[in-house]
């Protein structure tokens, strides 16, 4: 089947973060949260020539890598998680409030109890640290038997809800679809894109800026030039100037980074060459494992207990589901008899 064209408003399509354990990071994405790796590619550059790259990271100053992963079945339109791993590690300051992306996957709630892997269970759902990085998956049960696992959506904390909803939709066009209170606001980039929850810190001091996390949009020539300009207007610290610099795989690319109000990089790209960088290749996984087979970090196991509270939270909330599904269809019969009577009403 073909796959559907990416429009040209800026469109969230993926997630960067640095790892400092590659394999545990990828093992616990695949293993527990149920990715697929699109793609992995190692770069080996001298220090030299990487410090003429305008706009690197402090991690492309030398040797790294780049691993995609995302769900089977992903698309142009899917969210993908890309995690880079870095030869000369650096310790970059660690946010307090976590960023986190969302996924309803019933299997993936499963396996979180199947395998040994620390979670916490909050009332919004369940939350699992990605080993070795500054990101936290939160998964809650499918809402339904026909959705398919996906990453709907990208949770950021602030504490300041009215700057950050002011920058993602005036540099970013994002559109407010929900808003609970103050504490939470839904923003989307289409009915189709995938979300950013902005949720109330629960810490009252100012998150420092961290180059752990990179949010990536892509968008039309056009309208990159509009998000960089809706940038400055929003005075968000600027931290590459909208420019034409080398990616990987030398692919050339327009692209601009400022800093979000949470202290996330944002990237604006031209979708080309998201797309070109994203392209699947089946062998990825393969080669992966070669080049980390003499690992000696211990694979995730299976866990001998045979109950959990999680297996109750899990019930529990597809049950409430369940529930709240019946009520919507008795209120649906009920307005069907009533309108049924108003008719037999109005005929006689």
């Amino acid at each position: 089947a073909p796959r559907p064209p990416v429009l040209g408003a800026p469109r969230l399509m993926r997630i960067s973060c640095i790892v400092t354990d590659l394999p545990r990071a990828v093992d616990f994405l695949m293993t527990v949260v149920g990715l697929t790796m699109m793609r992995h590619e190692e770069f080996a550059q001298s220090v030299e020539k990487a410090q003429e790259v305008e706009g690197a990271r402090d991690y492309e100053r030398g040797d790294w890598s780049r691993t995609l992963l995302g769900f089977e079945g992903s698309d142009d339109t899917s969210l993908c998680v890309e995690l880079i791993s870095i030869a000369r590690p650096v310790e970059p300051s660690q946010p307090r409030d976590l960023t986190e992306i969302l996924i309803f996957s019933t299997s993936a709630l499963s396996r979180l109890v199947d395998f040994q892997v620390p979670y916490l269970e909050t009332p919004s759902g369940v939350v699992a640290r990605v080993p070795g990085a500054a990101l936290n998956v939160k998964i809650l049960p499918a809402r339904s038997r026909q959705l398919t696992p996906h990453i709907s959506a990208i949770i950021i904390p602030t504490n300041n809800m009215t700057e950050s909803l002011s920058f993602f939709s005036g540099a970013l066009a994002m559109q407010a679809a929900g808003r609970e209170e103050e504490r939470q606001v839904s923003l989307s980039c289409g009915p189709q894109g995938s979300r950013i929850l902005l949720v109330k810190s629960t810490r009252g001091e100012k998150r420092t800026s961290s180059s752990l996390i990179r949010l990536v949009f892509g968008c039309s020539a056009p309208v990159l030039r509009a998000v960089a300009a809706g940038a400055k207007e929003q005075r968000a610290k600027e931290l590459l100037p909208l420019s034409c610099v080398q990616g990987p795989e030398a692919c050339n690319m327009t692209m601009t980074i400022f800093e979000s109000p949470e202290g996330l990089e944002v990237a604006a790209v031209d979708k080309d060459s998201v797309l070109k960088m994203s392209a699947l290749d089946h062998s990825a996984a393969t080669r992966f494992a070669a080049i980390h087979e003499s690992s000696e970090r211990p694979e995730l196991e299976a866990s001998s207990a045979q109950t959990s509270p999680l297996k109750l939270l899990s019930s529990q909330m597809q049950e409430e589901r369940g529930k709240e599904e019946g009520r919507e269809e008795e209120g649906e019969e009920e307005e069907a008899e009533e309108e049924g009577k108003n008719f037999m009403r109005r005929k006689c």
